[in-house]
């Protein structure tokens, strides 16, 4: 069970976030979630898809909305991918990654 100033920070950073979100959109050319990306491409964080208690775990590693990711490489059967984040390697399983919403930088 989540503690009850654990849940505050969450629930401070989902409302927070809803604000940090918007503007990471604007300024992105299309949203899609962490799963789609192909290797070597770059997005940022907009928001989780899930209030998951498994997805915790990467919040509190970091994994913001706003925080710049690259995928580094899928394994040979396609989960877990491996991304890197704020010069560390995580991976991540693919369903996991699917309830992370990024949004691409437009291509200048």
């Amino acid at each position: 069970m989540i503690a009850h100033e654990t849940q505050f920070q969450l629930k401070l950073l989902i409302e927070t976030g809803t604000h940090l979100e918007k503007a990471i959109v604007e300024a992105m050319e299309e949203t899609l979630t962490l799963s789609a990306l192909r290797p070597g491409e770059k997005a940022v964080i907009v928001r989780y898809l899930s209030v998951d208690e498994s997805l915790l775990r990467f919040r509190e590693m970091g994994l913001l909305p706003g925080t710049a990711v690259k995928l580094v490489r899928r394994a040979p059967l396609g989960d877990p991918i491996e991304i890197s984040v704020r010069g560390s390697l995580l991976s991540v399983r693919v369903p996991q990654a699917a309830l992370i919403e990024v949004a691409r930088p437009e291509e200048a």
